[in-house]
């Protein structure tokens, strides 16, 4: 009789702790299945010790003393009405390094989240954590920074609610400009090199793209999340003769002033600032010394742009993802023997005057042309690139590069895009590199120099962005 007692008491602990277990298992389900919703998370990526910096030149010289802005992963999760998910990522680092996206790839194999329905974008900040580095403290870092990209993705993904979407613009104004110019001798120059004593800049060679944009999705019971689209260098807080502190720049501040100010989570996507610096080196515009004061005059227009705002409709979230195959220029292959001495002048006197004189005969006008000679010959004849859009219903139109396009590409997609908004950011899923914009090959400029693909290689890509986000709409 006891033996039967204690089968029966057995068998109700068990349908009682598979009931608790069932419940737990209902109460698990998104309550909110069926409709668009939206959340956020947010994790800092701040180094825990001295990291050498990316952004500007040899690595090795330039390591973080302390941290003056604190640096974030942030993260909105998109999931629709069919309950397909997306997550838009914004890294405060210089890059989406490679090594960044091994990271990622673990974590999301671990978390069961298919690396297709990640984009991930990098501020471009010149004082993040160069992550490419093989100093050891870069390994270290690598692992805290999955760590906290694990849980700003969690995080995100538990914060989801029923969200409405909005969108608005503003133009800003002396923030932003073409670092191409035209000297007093009728010249060009490059932002990063030019003889700046002798021939004095007069005007740039173009007018940059002043477009702030901004999506604001509305959130029940919870606070709204401004994703913001803008294109400029974060080479604020870094540079020669500047601090080594790690930072944010002047996104730092634009994210605290603007969340302030309108009472919302802010996450920050790079656009195509290939060609775009925060300063100006005519003598006739004043460049901005304070990085703060700049990021708080930013978040100025942003707010500006949160005031009328358009309801969009949400839809159906699509992503298509391109191989895209470009050729590497190969034209200068011939001087790959005398890249090498110019470079060893670079290398032995840190003299950009010696290394001109050292290139003048050859054509090759700085150490950076000449690095770019000796990597291009070393390359094949092409390589594929990772082009991705993503749409959201027939409204919003994504377009992602894993490159520094010009504004004058972004300018042409979201004219001839067929979705109401279209958005494009650079620095994505990525980073090969400048690809400059066709008209720039007009004249010598720093990217031109670089980059490693052929001239017409940022038109293609556009092409094909715009075909993929004709393929996206309407469907």
């Amino acid at each position: 009789m006891k033996k039967w007692i204690s089968m029966l008491l057995l068998t109700a602990i068990f349908m009682s702790f598979a009931a608790c277990n069932s419940s737990s298992n209902k109460d698990k389900k998104d309550p909110y299945a069926g409709q668009f919703r939206v959340g956020y998370g947010q994790a800092t990526m701040n180094p825990v010790e001295s990291v050498p910096l990316g952004g500007y030149g040899n690595t090795s010289t330039r390591k973080s003393q302390t941290i003056t802005d604190d640096m974030f992963i942030r993260c909105i999760a998109l999931t629709d009405e069919n309950d397909n998910t997306q997550l838009i990522y914004s890294l405060d680092s210089v890059r989406v390094y490679a090594q960044a996206l091994g990271v990622i790839a673990n974590v999301a194999y671990e978390l069961g989240i298919s690396y297709d329905n990640m984009l991930i974008n990098a501020s471009h900040s010149h004082s993040a954590p160069d992550m490419s580095s093989s100093d050891p403290a870069i390994e270290r870092y690598l692992e805290h920074f999955g760590e906290q990209f694990k849980a700003a993705t969690l995080d995100a993904l538990a914060d989801r609610r029923p969200s409405k979407m909005y969108y608005g613009s503003s133009e800003t104004s002396g923030l932003s400009w073409i670092r191409h110019y035209i000297m007093d001798d009728g010249t060009y120059g490059g932002d990063s090199f030019g003889d700046w004593d002798n021939h004095y800049a007069v005007a740039h060679t173009a007018d940059p793209d002043t477009t702030l944009h901004a999506l604001k999705f509305t959130r029940e019971g919870k606070q709204d999340v401004v994703l913001v689209n803008w294109r400029a260098h974060p080479g604020l807080t870094g540079g020669a003769g500047k601090s080594l502190d790690a930072s944010s720049d002047f996104l730092g501040p634009f994210r605290d002033v603007l969340e302030d100010m309108a009472d919302c989570h802010v996450i920050y996507v790079q656009g195509n600032a290939g060609n775009i610096n925060p300063g100006s080196r005519m003598g006739s515009e004043e460049e901005y010394a304070d990085y703060k004061e700049y990021g708080a005059n930013l978040a100025k227009y942003a707010y500006e742009a949160l005031q009328d705002m358009k309801e969009l409709e949400t839809g159906p979230l699509q992503r298509k993802t391109v191989q895209l195959t470009c050729e590497i220029n190969h034209d200068q292959d011939h001087l790959a023997g005398a890249a090498v001495i110019v470079s060893n002048v670079w290398k032995t006197t840190n003299d950009r005057d010696a290394v001109r004189e050292a290139g003048a005969p050859y054509g090759i006008r700085s150490s950076y042309h000449a690095n770019a000679i000796s990597q291009n010959a070393r390359r094949p004849q092409s390589e594929e690139l990772e082009i991705n859009v993503l749409s959201i219903g027939n409204s919003v139109g994504i377009t992602g590069a894993p490159a520094e396009l010009f504004d004058r590409n972004s300018m042409a997609i979201e004219e001839a895009s067929p979705f109401e908004v279209t958005l494009c950011m650079s620095y994505t899923n990525g980073h090969v590199g400048y690809i400059p914009a066709d008209y720039v090959w007009e004249y010598t400029s720093y990217e031109t120099d670089i980059t490693r693909y052929r001239r017409g290689t940022a038109e293609k890509i556009q092409e094909t962005m715009l075909g993929m986000l004709e393929e996206l709409y309407g469907n």
